[in-house]
């Protein structure tokens, strides 16, 4: 059994997979991931009559998203990873919502990024996906010209009036966390050993402390 956990957005998510989805839970944490993630876990698991004993590998979503969510989601699975010495495998939220489309060809994702966007593009490699474009930052006029050569945008961001190309828009384009449990299940199966790091698109908005007078 695979166990995917995806905290880097208000929504949180988490999978257990087995040859297919055996159970799922997404809800809405807004900045609750901390308290809220270990016992909707414990929930999960006596739901589905499984343990973490079951568990034969891990994935979590490394961003982008909020830093705190992102943070504790990485924390929680590399926690587990270690105790138990089971695999761990990180997937991007841009992958996840790229990922059930794949077949389509080039698939185009955008996110808010404040004024701008996030942007990736991904295409199927075999039984997987590839990086076409790599997360990046573009102002939203620069949207439309990245995303011409897609067959599908995949759009969190809202709908993109510039782009004419056939779009997936709102709570659809949010990837379930089956999905991020499929995608981190195929890349468990090909035996990657990437880092699990923290995808952050900009640098977060914490700052030193300030020095008293």
């Amino acid at each position: 059994m695979i166990l995917a956990i995806d905290s880097a957005s208000d929504l949180t998510g988490l999978a257990l997979w087995e040859e297919g989805l055996l159970a799922e839970a997404v809800w809405r944490s807004e900045r609750r991931q901390t308290a809220e993630l270990l016992p909707r876990l414990i929930r999960l698991l006596a739901d589905a009559g499984r343990s973490l004993d079951d568990a034969r590998g891990l994935v979590v979503v490394t961003g982008p998203g909020s830093f705190n969510g992102i943070r504790v989601g990485i924390a929680t699975a590399q926690a587990f990873a270690l105790a138990r010495r089971l695999p761990l495998v990180g997937v991007s939220l841009l992958e996840g919502m790229a990922w059930p489309y794949r077949a389509l060809g080039r698939v185009g994702v955008v996110l808010r990024a404040g004024r701008d966007h996030a942007v990736a593009v991904f295409e199927a490699k075999g039984t997987g996906i590839a990086t076409v474009l790599a997360p990046t930052i573009v102002s939203t006029a620069q949207t439309a010209g990245i995303m011409a050569g897609c067959r599908l945008v995949v759009s969190a961001a809202g709908e993109l009036d510039e782009v004419e190309i056939p779009m997936i828009v709102g709570l659809a384009a949010q990837p379930r966390p089956g999905v991020i449990a499929e995608l981190g299940a195929e890349r468990l199966r090909t035996g990657s050993t990437e880092p699990v790091e923290p995808l952050y698109l900009r640098a977060p908005h914490i700052t030193p402390p300030k020095a008293k007078a």
